[in-house]
């Protein structure tokens, strides 16, 4: 009997466990896109952001029907990156520090430039630019 009690803590304990976990983004199936093969509700808004000359954006969500947590990871003074959780399916992930910003997500999908300095005005053309995508599982 006390070895069923043992067992099942342990069983709950690795089904808590797990259920928290952190993923970084690079664990996560990627491929490389480029602007044109984006959705085009991703291209409007990175062309409005261009066009506003906002550069400080790090997360844009365009899903209105899913609700995401963001936290800023620092030790000390530095900043070691971002976490966002999406609070429907309790799911976790991390996006390191020297990853390029912004990062939008969007049907399931987490984008973000290859290059820094997206909406830098030494950029001839946003159009010309490369994204990652992550498939958030």
């Amino acid at each position: 009997m006390k070895k069923i009690k043992i067992g099942s803590f342990l069983l709950c304990f690795i089904c808590v466990l797990f259920s928290t976990c952190t993923r970084d983004i690079r664990s996560l199936d990627k491929q490389k896109v480029h602007f044109d093969e984006l959705p085009l509700l991703v291209q409007d808004t990175l062309i409005a952001l261009a066009e506003q000359g906002n550069r400080s954006l790090a997360f844009i969500f365009l899903e209105k029907d899913r609700r995401y947590e963001t936290k800023l990871l620092e030790t000390g003074p530095f900043i070691d990156g971002y976490t966002f959780k999406n609070m429907d399916k309790r799911r976790k992930y991390k996006v390191s520090n020297g990853v390029p910003k912004p990062y939008i997500l969007y049907d399931n999908f987490l984008y973000h430039p290859i290059n820094f300095n997206l909406f830098s005005v030494y950029r001839k053309n946003l159009r010309d630019e490369m994204f990652m995508r992550y498939a958030l599982k």
